[in-house]
């Protein structure tokens, strides 16, 4: 027998606020007076309750020095993006860095793309009164920024960079810790309650987890891949809020359990095609790096507290963590 539709919202549930959401005319996706399509993506879009009515706009981003738009940097450029410099592969990093850096500053600088707290040069902030281009090309592109996903990109390059950059990776993560705590600000104004990305990433991660176990329990193939498709959604929008709170540092993380189930769900959402198949295996290449999930366990204070009172924790998280791909 089929799990009946409410038992089904109470598995993959996700808490009285997405019950909330479907009270309020919409589905279980969030989207509101529109029906669930059977429809499977890889980056499902953000809940839409966690919109912004309008772009987001921060007015004291961090003061960060790119380097300016000149005739010898963008030769330095180039010889760094063709290999051709000693050190090209960091100082290729590093602009990436700046124009990830100038792309966040035009995409929610206060006036128009002229972040606050820039260098004395105007145009983007950065110090260098050159627009959005950095030392010859534009800077990473963004658009309207009406939540945390718009700047994906941003995330992923941040949780990849290496020690050897360590400087750059400050900057960038202090300037999205800003405009995220900036955006929950933002929510808990339009909301009325305040806005826990740590909250919201543990409701998703164990709605996924529910799921993946819930899983095995059906003989139905429709009901197997609703769920396959429920537990993805909920382990890559648990995954990404979990990433916010860290970097936001709004509030401390209290237990350890959101590291593990992250790794769960990304291990978990590896294992699954474009076309909402599940595998017995990940695909290597869907699988973040050793280094992503290191940024993560570096920043959940839980987990540190916990591996640095208990070496048997800290050898299981290190032996989880070397699981995870270089």
């Amino acid at each position: 027998m089929t799990l009946a539709l409410a038992e089904r919202d109470r598995i993959s549930g996700v808490g009285m606020r997405r019950a909330r959401k479907m009270d309020e005319g919409g589905d279980e996706s969030g989207l509101p007076g529109k029906q669930q399509e059977r429809l499977f993506s890889l980056s499902p879009a953000p809940p839409a309750r966690d919109l912004l009515a309008d772009p987001l706009k921060v007015g004291a981003l961090p003061t960060v020095h790119l380097p300016p738009d000149t005739w010898t940097n963008r030769v330095s450029r180039m010889l760094d993006d063709y290999r051709l410099a000693p050190n090209a592969a960091v100082d290729s990093l590093r602009w990436r860095v700046a124009d990830a850096l100038a792309g966040l500053r035009s995409a929610v600088g206060a006036s128009g793309g002229a972040g606050a707290g820039g260098g004395a040069g105007g145009g983007n902030g950065n110090g260098n009164g050159n627009g959005n281009k950095v030392a010859g090309k534009k800077a990473m592109g963004f658009g309207k920024v009406t939540h945390p996903y718009d700047l994906l990109d941003a995330f992923a390059l941040l949780v990849g960079l290496p020690e050897t950059v360590a400087a750059d990776r400050r900057s960038l993560e202090a300037t999205l810790a800003v405009i995220l705590r900036a955006y929950a600000a933002e929510m808990t104004t339009m909301n009325g309650f305040p806005l826990s990305f740590l909250g919201e990433a543990d409701e998703f991660l164990r709605a996924g987890f529910q799921l993946e176990r819930f899983f095995s329990r059906s003989k139905f193939a429709e009901e197997r891949q609703d769920m396959v498709t429920g537990a993805y959604t909920n382990y890559y929008h648990g995954s990404r809020y979990y990433l916010f709170g860290l970097v936001s540092r709004i509030e401390p993380v209290q237990e350890s359990r959101l590291f593990h189930f992250f790794c769960r769900g990304v291990y978990f959402m590896a294992r699954i095609t474009a076309t909402g198949d599940l595998l017995e295996r990940p695909v290597h290449d869907r699988l973040p790096s050793r280094a992503s999930v290191l940024f993560h366990a570096r920043r959940d204070a839980a987990v540190l507290a916990k591996a640095k009172a208990e070496s048997a924790y800290s050898a299981q998280v290190n032996a989880m963590i070397r699981s995870f791909p270089e």
